[in-house]
């Protein structure tokens, strides 16, 4: 970041813990290996580390960092700027961006960020700086107006068209002054910018010209010693290097040996690459790409990017797929998904149009790699359907391990794409073949995902339960063992949805604090997200939405994949209705369905529970908010998710008819008026329908021990006996809702059915 700027006054420091991270990004290895690290949470700690370097050299000096060319910027990066421009504290940064008018920086519109829209220049400036270029005080009234009207603002064309005309001997310099030779000078110069640029290229020698035509190969920035090792025919490319130097078309980037090269712009670059023919252009790309090999032998994986770049230019497709795969793999460790899943998918698409090119077991290999980022994407569909052609290639190679792994991720995708029937019997085949190889890792990650397949969608009998906890802390002591820190969260994560669904939020709490106490110890982000989310849904469930609103915040600060998002911004929806912010909680149902629907993610569907319909009820939309809840109930049922899900949206259904026996909320009267044809047809048996769906509710809670969920719904109907003057009825639902509440740490329910006994008298 200080390359450009004054030294700072001060000291300055690298906390020890930052630098594994940073020099993983400059692809070195320092102190603590991160092999076993989680890529989410090495990506995390990456942007951590290159923001506490910032802002040390903030605090010793005031900064100002200047990024050219945004629009080219990749994901990863964006997100770091993005976290710049989101803090709250006043640090004394400047940071200046250039890009192109397409490019929308994420951080637009923000009060910190102001954004300059750059014209092209005046008539005036484009002279001044044409006579800056010549060297004079001043130009003829016609070359002036001659510049002006072709350059048409164009600081690149002003300089160009001022050097052509030099070149071309139309314009020369005597004692300081211009002397122009106009006849028909406008009739014949180059239409663009394009032309001027070739017609000046062509001009060139045959060494220099080959030499820039190599240098826009490898790229605007470019090591000279590179190119003067492809273009060097005849031992004069240092010579020729200098010339195009002289001719300001290339400059080094500082006087220091061995500084990188620079083509003076974009557009010279752009000019000559694109005069290349095919032909030659393919051949450069491919003997850029040798030359990097034999200049860089121990840094290929690190030069990943760059090699996939000029093999793709070439018909070297087994090299090709070989860097793409590698460059994605770099990408993953630097948690930068979005250009990970580019290069692998190109990858893939390579290896199936070239068959041969490539190992089968290569060729799996880029398969598992593009299944976490799609995983980590929320994109369960596109995971299905990527991993289920390749699993007969993986089968037919005869690696266990290999096969394990592919029906993990297949498996792990059907659980939250709700296919369950075709989930459990990969799940447990993966497990059997990890068993059978003996790989420790393999057996956590497939006893990990079967705790949360039996969570989502097995009827919770003791039994069941049972051997759901057994399979989750079988997984976190294998994982703890190995040194895996995603299988430890995974597994302890799903132990958490085992008992939450179980209705027992004491328990739930005991997990939430193994979960918090890992973060402690490991400095895992992923861990402490989960926690968070975790606490945020037993906030809720507790009547609690401001600590459910902050916990969800705190988690989204850590800037996790889109699929955590996804989780917690179904929750946020949740704590917005319970605040009544109903308007807000649609905007946010809506984009989340919509995400979850198009990526086969139903799992973020199944958490949102009766929200959706909640807040349309909420928003005076009285049949529209209780058909969409009975939907869901519907949808839940017809999925196959465990029969707790669809109880919890009948509590939600049972709870709305309840509310109109009770008739503690009186709705605006626009709000009744709108709604007075289903209000009239359903007062009379709203205190039917209540009792049937709560009654069904206590039922299936209780045969699925959902400890809290039988309490809540045996409270309310406690509340509607109470309500219809049953009191010996009200009396007993709220007793044993009471003690049921009290057993497993139900606060909220059971103050509130003790509240309602002690009215009864």
């Amino acid at each position: 970041f200080g390359r450009r700027l004054p030294p700072p006054r001060g000291q300055y420091s690298t906390p020890v813990h930052n630098l594994p991270y940073l020099a993983n990004l400059l692809g070195a290895k320092v102190g603590t290996t991160l092999d076993k690290v989680d890529p989410e949470v090495v990506g995390i700690r990456t942007r951590e580390s290159l923001q506490d370097v910032l802002i040390e050299w903030c605090r010793i000096s005031p900064v100002v960092l200047f990024i050219d060319d945004l629009h080219w910027i990749d994901s990863a990066s964006e997100t770091l700027l993005l976290r710049f421009a989101e803090r709250n504290e006043s640090t004394p940064l400047l940071l200046i961006c250039a890009y192109r008018p397409e490019y929308k920086p994420p951080w637009t519109g923000r009060s910190n960020a102001t954004e300059l829209a750059v014209g092209t220049l005046s008539r005036g400036s484009s002279i001044d700086l044409a006579k800056h270029r010549l060297g004079v005080d001043a130009v003829p009234a016609e070359l002036a107006e001659l510049l002006a009207d072709k350059c048409e603002g164009n600081p690149l064309f002003a300089e160009e068209m001022a050097n052509y005309l030099v070149e071309s001997g139309r314009v020369q310099i005597a004692d300081g002054r211009v002397i122009f030779r106009s006849d028909d000078t406008d009739g014949g110069l180059p239409g663009t910018l394009e032309g001027i640029l070739m017609q000046r290229i062509d001009r060139l020698a045959d060494g220099p010209r080959r030499t820039l035509r190599v240098a826009s190969v490898v790229g605007r920035r470019f090591p000279p010693d590179l190119v003067r090792d492809i273009a060097d025919s005849n031992g004069n490319a240092a010579d020729e290097l200098k010339e195009l130097e002289h001719q300001e078309l290339v400059y080094p980037e500082s006087a220091q040996p061995g500084s990188q090269y620079q083509i003076k712009h974009a557009l010279i670059r752009d000019a000559v690459y694109g005069s290349l023919l095919s032909g030659e252009r393919e051949a450069l790309h491919l003997a850029v790409a040798e030359a990097i090999e034999r200049a860089y032998p121990n840094n290929l994986d690190d030069l990943a990017d760059t090699l996939a770049h000029h093999y793709s230019r070439t018909d070297r497709v087994d090299k090709t797929v070989r860097y793409l795969y590698l460059a994605g793999q770099k990408s993953q460790r630097i948690y930068s998904i979005d250009d990970a899943d580019r290069r692998l998918r190109q990858a893939l698409d390579l290896l199936a149009a070239n068959p041969g090119i490539a190992s089968d077991t290569f060729t799996i290999d880029v398969v598992l790699a593009l299944a976490r980022i799609l995983w980590l994407q929320g994109d369960m569909g596109a995971t299905v359907r990527m991993i289920e052609p390749y699993l007969a290639v993986a089968e037919a190679l005869g690696d266990k391990a290999r096969l394990s792994r592919c029906l993990q991720e297949f498996g792990h995708a059907l659980v939250h794409a709700g296919r369950p029937h075709i989930a459990e019997p990969a799940l447990e085949r993966a497990l059997t073949l990890a068993e059978e190889v003996g790989d420790e890792a393999a057996v956590a990650g497939a006893l990990a995902i079967l705790t949360g397949y039996s969570a989502i969608y097995k009827s919770q009998d003791p039994a069941e339960r049972q051997r759901a906890r057994s399979f989750g802390e079988r997984a976190v002591d294998i994982g703890q063992r190995v040194g895996d820190s995603v299988i430890v969260v995974v597994g302890l994560t799903y132990l958490f949805s085992v008992v939450v669904i179980g209705g027992n939020p004491r328990e739930a709490r005991d997990h939430v604090q193994r979960l918090l106490a890992f973060s402690r110890d490991q400095d895992d982000p992923v861990a402490r997200h989960n926690a968070l989310l975790a606490l945020a849904i037993i906030d809720l469930f507790q009547g609690a939405p401001d600590a459910a609103f902050e916990k969800v915040d705190q988690a989204l600060a850590l800037n996790l994949a889109p699929l955590q998002r996804d989780f917690l911004l179904a929750v946020k929806a949740a704590a917005l209705v319970t605040k009544r912010r109903s308007h807000e909680a649609e905007e946010l149902i809506g984009a989340l369905r919509q995400r979850s629907i198009r990526q086969e993610c139903l799992t973020v569907m199944a958490q949102l529970g009766p929200v959706p319909g909640a807040a349309q009820i909420l928003n005076g939309e009285f049949a529209r908010g209780l058909r969409t809840i009975e939907d869901h109930c519907r949808w839940l049922e017809e999925v196959g998710f465990a029969p707790i899900y669809a109880a919890s949206a009948r509590l939600a259904l049972g709870e709305v008819y309840l509310q109109m026996v009770l008739g503690q909320e009186k709705p605006p009267l626009s709000v009744l008026l709108r709604n007075l044809g289903f209000i009239l047809l359903n007062i009379p048996f709203a205190a039917a329908k209540a009792r049937h769906h709560l009654e069904l509710t206590a039922r299936i809670a209780e045969d699925e021990g959902s400890t809290a969920i039988h309490a809540w719904a045996l409270m309310d109907l406690g509340l509607l006996a109470k309500a219809k003057k049953r009191s010996g009825e009200a009396r007993r639902y709220l007793e044993q809702a009471h003690q049921l509440a009290h057993s497993v740490d139900a606060y909220e329910t059971a103050e509130k059915s003790k509240a309602a006994l002690d009215e009864l008298g």
